[in-house]
């Protein structure tokens, strides 16, 4: 005869594919059905929903009892990208973490790409790497951004963009276990975060393989064209991200250096921090008297931007009326 028999033991996952969304009903079929196109299977797709009023509850559910995967979904009072993101390490149970739009989709191989550029990291080397990074794509097939330096190299992220120039949209997965220990940076009162600070930190001590090789489609919505809107709304994530930036461990060329001393100028006026606050907070006085003037100009003429915008809603709202 049998005693009582202990908890079943959480399933564990090659992958955790995390969705962060909000409002986002009308374009998560095109993850799922993406999901569901998969060549490779072991994976659970975690849906972290910040706040959704729409239908996005009931269409997972619906989801959920038919899927050929595991699907596990959360509901939290809005608080951010960010926060969802975290929630979403925190929940995983797959040992490599892949972020997927909630307005994006993977390519049927993507996954099964992903294992394999993984596994083809030497076992006793793995420990320095984070992850595989590769390409996205429009929708029409065309590179979004910039390709890597080669098909195949194992470098970091700063070094790409600082170095090699690598622009634009890339995507992949982290190993979960080190995105738990460094974690998406979510500051005080603002829920639009720069997740380059994560991406930042982790380049500093872990590789990264870089591959040529398309893993995600990427669909240009209103929503992702929001992003200058996003950085007026949420400037503190910019002077955050650009007074970290400065005193980071890394070798930047002459004109990284300004550009990021006119671009924390820029948000730290947005933010409402003086010229004396800035003095005491930054790395190198010189740059940052050189950069004065441009980042000044950038604040103006944000300013400038924000009065048309505010302009021409009130001319359209008169016209409308």
């Amino acid at each position: 005869m049998y005693g009582p028999q202990p908890p079943e033991a959480p399933k564990s996952y090659t992958f955790t594919v995390c969705t962060a969304t909000f409002d986002r009903a009308y374009s998560l079929p095109r993850v799922y059905e993406s999901l569901r196109a998969q060549s490779f299977t072991d994976f659970e797709w975690l849906v972290i929903d910040d706040g959704s009023t729409d239908e996005t509850g009931e269409l997972i559910q619906y989801w959920h009892e038919k899927a050929p995967f595991a699907i596990r979904y959360f509901w939290q009072e809005n608080a951010g990208a960010g926060a969802a993101l975290n929630r979403g390490i925190d929940e995983s149970r797959g040992f490599l973490f892949a972020i997927l739009d909630s307005d994006d989709a993977y390519v049927p191989t993507a996954l099964e790409r992903l294992k394999f550029h993984w596994e083809s990291i030497p076992v006793d080397k793995r420990h320095h790497f984070v992850g595989v990074t590769g390409l996205v794509q429009g929708p029409s097939g065309e590179i979004v951004g910039s390709r890597f330096p080669s098909d195949v190299i194992d470098s970091d992220s700063l070094t790409m963009r600082v170095r090699f120039g690598v622009k634009g949209q890339k995507t992949g997965c982290q190993r979960t276990d080190v995105l738990r220990f460094y974690k998406f940076p979510v500051s005080g009162g603002e829920k639009n975060i720069a997740p380059g600070t994560l991406w930042n930190r982790i380049a500093l001590n872990y590789k990264t393989r870089f591959v040529n090789e398309v893993f995600r489609v990427y669909y240009d919505t209103p929503a992702s064209r929001s992003s200058y809107r996003n950085r007026l709304a949420n400037p503190r994530r910019g002077y955050l991200y650009y007074r970290e930036f400065m005193w980071l461990d890394y070798d930047f060329p002459l004109k990284w250096r300004l550009r990021a001393n006119a671009s924390y100028v820029r948000f730290a006026l947005h933010s409402g921090v003086g010229l004396s606050k800035q003095r005491s907070e930054i790395r190198s006085p010189v740059d940052w008297i050189a950069s004065l003037a441009p980042g000044f100009s950038a604040y103006l003429l944000d300013r400038l931007l924000r009065v048309f915008q505010y302009l021409r809603a009130d001319v359209r709202k008169a016209v409308s009326e």
